[in-house]
């Protein structure tokens, strides 16, 4: 199985990528036993425990970086240790990774898949750049996510 999880302020520009990229995805895959298209609005520790019952999954995010428009797709490494101090609200990526193997002994294969963005203000809409690039950053992802609904274990 697979999870498609989108994460982001949708009020905040170019940070509502995942938001908007998961009701796309939401249609495009369906309610297909194995895929699973879900949006959050930041990792949190307790995500830990979805993303342990998942085999892979493709997390969607803009990153704050010039320039604008530009897809990118990585792979997602387990962070070396668990956060500091108590848990926060937020954990990055390979910390939702690494707690997954920590508190449920499960490792999924995850990539990380979003546009680079530069409008990230309250109140902003989603910038032209990252519009443009939509239907690649899609097109991106349904190439990680086969039309067999295997999962593909390339990065772009």
């Amino acid at each position: 199985m697979i999870l498609i999880l989108g994460y982001g302020n949708p009020i905040r520009g170019d940070d509502a990528l995942g938001q908007i990229a998961v009701e796309f995805l939401a249609e495009r895959f369906g309610e297909h036993d194995g895929v699973h298209v879900r949006a959050v609005h930041q990792l949190t520790p307790d995500l830990s425990e979805m993303l342990a019952g998942y085999e892979s999954a493709v997390l969607i995010d803009a990153r704050h970086a010039a320039p604008a428009g530009q897809v990118f797709v990585e792979e997602v490494r387990a962070a070396e240790r668990l956060p500091s101090g108590a848990f926060s609200h937020y954990v990055t990526p390979g910390e939702l990774l690494l707690l997954a193997d920590a508190l449920y002994g499960k490792r999924p294969c995850v990539y990380l898949a979003g546009i680079t963005g530069t409008e990230f203000e309250v109140g902003e809409p989603l910038s032209a750049a990252v519009r443009e690039a939509l239907p690649v950053l899609y097109e991106t992802i349904e190439a990680l996510v086969m039309p067999d609904f295997g999962f593909r274990m390339w990065v772009a």
